[in-house]
């Protein structure tokens, strides 16, 4: 088993955050914490265990981050109901020059829709739509 094919086993085996820590520690001292197929698993789990100041603070150390990574961060978000922390992800991820994707745009309308902010949704349902994302079942389940 490699070294990735490992951690990724160690990821999905954590329960905790003291358990995620050390696997973390591991990371680090592998030299993987700028390996986005490890680290977006890691902020995958992060954002399970509803640990997003972990989360961001593994994030904000990847230098070139892919846009699996800024979506996992932007769910994150979503889910813990914060509607500004996720349109702020969103506005640095565009100054990044990284294009958003259809999967970045459902977390958006979601945060939008939890937080009440009607106008917003709709800002960012035609930036989806000028962005060429079709309407498909993902974005249609956030509107109904």
């Amino acid at each position: 088993m490699n070294l990735i094919s490992q951690f990724s086993s160690h990821l999905k085996a954590c329960k905790t955050i003291l358990h995620l820590e050390q696997v973390h520690a591991h990371i680090i001292r592998q030299g993987l914490e700028q390996d986005h197929f490890i680290i977006t698993q890691f902020i995958c789990l992060c954002n399970s265990l509803t640990n997003l100041p972990y989360a961001t603070s593994v994030f904000n150390r990847v230098y070139t981050p892919s846009i699996y990574l800024w979506n996992s961060v932007i769910k994150g978000y979503c889910e813990s109901s914060s509607f500004l922390d996720t349109v702020s992800v969103f506005v640095r991820m565009k100054r990044s020059e990284i294009v958003p994707d259809k999967y970045t745009y459902p977390s958006l309308i979601k945060a939008c829709s939890n937080g009440g902010k009607i106008r917003e949704g709709v800002v960012i349902h035609g930036s989806a739509v000028r962005c060429g994302v079709r309407r498909g079942r993902v974005c249609e389940d956030e509107f109904d």
